[in-house]
């Protein structure tokens, strides 16, 4: 045992050692500027995944609001101290008896989340009466709207509204029948008295064939003033943007993978296994922007994904698989759906991102009677807080090396293989990551 112990530390001292003599010289050669961006990582990697049974509790058994469909949120503490808008989809309403919904149903409903006394308001259709079928809304086959991707300028909420039309829906491919954009005038009100102005969106969505739409209304993310719009044609990523009111449609932009242009159009070269539902938000302990989603072969694939960057708009990572929602294995017709990020209003710290999304059954039946289905569920991810924090404790220090040293050259599958040690992500522990823990070296959160 000693004499392993004594071999071990050897190892370890020969491999800080070798690490520290490759740094000296190539900082020579190259400066050190250079060895910090060759040391950089890349992507921050997940560590922790854990359910919050505490948040999806406000979700269940709050009669009359008995789930919904979607989950979209923004923080209006500027209106309402510490609290959080929810927006949601077609809605349940009614009560449970022999652990059985009974029900009604609106095509939507929002609540006011307090942070501060974890109390939650749910307003339907009914008490909001801006979310009901309006007067610009004529004929049987309109349903909706849903309430997309609310958000927050110049002292007023937004959302979009989304138009279905049924017998698209279920017959020739054309559902998407109309994109508004919603604002209310008194937000610092409760949602029964709001007064809301609809502005039809007149160039969205663009229809090119059968169940092929160009959009926008996935996720509104706000920075320095810019209002950057997501969206998807047929999986294919599409982003625009403005600096002005939002209500000035004549001055959006969108980005086709080089240039700015008035012209509605997919990112060339950008993701494409994207589905309808996706959020963007900047990380800053990792000076990097998050993209979480569901691919488009949902529900299939009822996995939730992420990818990088270090723009808004991109160009995005590879994707990275983030979190594959346990409750599918409690029957084989569930299937989850409507991945959302909370971000960073539900976070304990920086480097915590809250997802929500939505289990269902294939029978609607089912979907429609459990009270444990079609509402919301949450998921915390943990992503490496520095470059070179193999334990993730917040510091970078000798037990990140003895770690690394531990699992010095194994690669997946070895016995010694550690994960958490590889930190450039190319499926080997060699000297590239001892450098990584070298160059930052005693760094702290």
């Amino acid at each position: 045992m000693l004499k392993e112990r004594v071999v071990m530390r050897l190892k370890t001292v020969s491999v800080i050692m070798v690490a520290l003599l490759l740094i000296g010289m190539l900082t020579l050669a190259f400066g050190f500027q250079s060895i910090e961006a060759l040391m950089s990582i890349g992507e921050p990697k997940l560590t922790a995944a854990s359910k919050i049974p505490g948040l999806e509790s406000l979700f269940r058994y709050q009669e009359p609001w008995l789930g919904s469909d979607g989950a979209w949120s923004i923080n209006i503490s500027e209106f309402h101290p510490n609290t959080i808008l929810w927006t949601f989809g077609d809605t349940l309403w009614g009560r449970i008896e022999n652990n059985q919904k009974v029900w009604n149903m609106t095509n939507n409903s929002v609540a006011l989340h307090n942070l501060e006394n974890g109390t939650i308001t749910f307003y339907n259709a009914e008490q909001v009466n801006i979310f009901e079928i309006a007067d610009w809304l004529e004929g049987d086959e309109l349903f909706g709207p849903w309430p997309f991707a609310p958000f927050v300028q110049n002292g007023k909420i937004y959302w979009f509204p989304m138009v279905i039309n049924l017998t698209g829906w279920f017959g020739d491919g054309n559902w998407l029948a109309d994109i508004y954009l919603a604002e209310v005038d008194n937000p610092e009100d409760n949602p029964d008295l709001w007064n809301v102005n609809y502005y039809p969106i007149d160039f969205l969505p663009v229809k090119y064939e059968p169940h092929s739409f160009l959009w926008l209304a996935t996720d509104v993310y706000v920075e320095n003033n810019t209002y950057y719009m997501y969206g998807v044609r047929d999986g294919q990523y599409v982003v625009a943007r403005t600096q002005e009111n939002i209500t000035l449609f004549d001055s959006w932009e969108f980005y086709d993978g080089e240039n700015w242009t008035s012209t509605p159009q997919v990112v060339q070269n950008g993701p494409a296994d994207l589905s309808t539902e996706y959020s963007v938000d900047y990380l800053p302990p990792f000076d990097k922007y998050l993209l979480i989603y569901q691919k488009r072969t949902w529900p299939t694939d009822s996995r939730i994904w992420g990818r990088w960057a270090d723009t808004p708009i991109g160009p995005w990572s590879e994707p990275q698989l983030l979190y594959a929602p346990p409750e599918l294995e409690l029957d084989p017709t569930y299937w989850a759906y409507a991945i959302k990020g909370h971000y960073p209003y539900l976070s304990r710290t920086g480097r915590e991102v809250v997802v929500s999304y939505v289990v269902r059954s294939y029978d609607e039946e089912e979907t429609l009677s459990n009270p444990t289905l079609y509402c919301p569920y949450f998921v915390k991810l943990i992503f490496q807080t520095l470059p070179g924090d193999v334990n993730n404790d917040g510091i970078v220090n000798i037990q990140d090396v003895l770690i690394a040293a531990v699992a010095f050259g194994s690669q997946p599958g070895d016995p010694n293989w550690n994960p958490d040690a590889d930190l450039d992500g190319n499926g080997i522990i060699n000297i590239l990551d001892i450098l990584i823990i070298a160059v930052h070296f005693g760094d702290t959160v």
